[in-house]
């Protein structure tokens, strides 16, 4: 490898692992989401229908 590929290197090493972290980050940011939209502590809306009547 030539000398401009060694100081490259560790910026695309970084900008690799930065891409993966916002990955990761995104997914658990969606999980949490989901999983608070979806938790039973919300009423759902049958249940919205049926106080509603």
């Amino acid at each position: 490898m030539t000398r401009i590929d060694w100081v490259l290197l560790p910026f695309l090493v970084a900008v690799l692992a930065g891409v993966a972290l916002g990955a990761f980050l995104l997914a658990g940011f969606l999980g949490l989401g989901f999983s608070v939209s979806s938790s039973a502590s919300w009423p759902s809306a049958s249940s919205w229908r049926r106080t509603a009547r």
